[in-house]
């Protein structure tokens, strides 16, 4: 390994220079490098200024980066030292080794075990991807984001600019009647409440159209009942007769009605020519169910009366 390491102090693990505590490691606060060459105090999202600090942000590479490890610290720096003139961090050189400038994995990445020639030649390949066609280092991952950062800045600047003077404009009392909207604003209420109110009186008529329609259905009702109280007096039939005859009527209006629903539906399809033979045939079906509903009455009549016989 070309990465030299710190004198063993005997006491941690000699090839991982960390400490078994079961569950967990910890790192040789005296023999691990990332304490004994000073990583701890490498900010990796700082650009490394001065030779010092290039070689410091060179070995925390060559410990984060185990591929790059059968490389030469000042052979390193010598390559990637123009990325960091250009104001690269530790982060970007690891985010340009790892991805392609349109932001797609790398295709090739240098490998533990691989020979210094071999890891050399990728590391060229890979930072070469992150230069112009003069040699110049592109713009960073970081420093990407620290432009549209800037751009996003200015945009809202620019903004509260423009809302400070929007507010600084002294108010103009009369601004609601010179654009028309306190007039747009009255008719769209008075609108509103005339939808209102005519809701309100179609939901009134309707409600009186249904109960005088169940009124005059009980009238109906009503009337019936007493005329065929009537006929049950003047014929001297019994009131039994008089509920089997009102039962058959029920049964009869209903028939009735849909005969008549369906004959309107048929002369609202016929020509004028044909109205008048609907009707009459309308009238000729009320005829036959008037016949029957009198044959029916009959019919339970003599049912009733022959029962009757019967039980005596």
């Amino acid at each position: 390994m070309a990465m030299e390491m710190p004198p063993w102090c005997g006491r941690c693990d000699q090839q991982t220079r960390r400490f078994d505590l079961g569950d967990s490691e910890r790192r040789c606060p005296e023999c691990h490098p990332y304490w004994a060459f000073g990583h701890s105090s490498v900010d990796p999202a700082r650009v490394p200024v001065g030779r010092a600090d290039q070689e410091q942000a060179v070995r925390w590479l060559l410990y984060e980066l185990v591929s790059l490890r059968e490389l030469q610290p000042p052979e390193l720096r010598r390559r990637i030292g123009r990325f960091f003139e250009a104001g690269w961090t530790p982060l970007d050189v690891v985010h340009a080794l790892d991805h392609d400038p349109d932001g797609s994995a790398a295709r090739g990445v240098p490998l533990a075990g691989d020979s210094p020639a071999r890891v050399e030649r990728q590391v060229l390949n890979l930072l070469a991807a992150w230069c112009d066609a003069a040699g110049q280092p592109l713009p960073s991952i970081s420093q990407q984001a620290a432009r549209r950062r800037e751009r996003m800045h200015e945009r809202q600047r620019a903004a509260h600019a423009a809302w400070a003077e929007i507010a600084a404009r002294p108010i103009n009392p009369d601004a609601a009647i010179v654009s028309g909207a306190r007039s747009v604003a009255l008719a769209a209420a008075r609108r509103a409440e005339h939808l209102r109110l005519e809701g309100r009186r179609r939901e009134r008529e309707a409600v009186a159209a249904q109960a005088l329609a169940v009124r005059a259905r009980q009238d109906r009702i009503t009337d019936s009942s007493e005329r065929l109280a009537a006929y049950a007096v003047q014929t001297g039939r019994s009131e039994s007769d008089a509920e089997d005859f009102a039962e058959t009527r029920h049964v009869c209006a209903a028939e009735l009605d849909d005969t008549a629903f369906e004959l309107r539906a048929v002369s609202s399809g016929c020509d004028a020519d044909v109205t008048g033979s609907v009707t009459d045939f309308g009238s000729a079906g009320r005829r036959l169910a008037s016949t029957s509903m009198r044959r029916s009455v009959g019919a339970s009549a003599a049912r009733r009366g022959g029962t009757q016989r019967r039980a005596a």
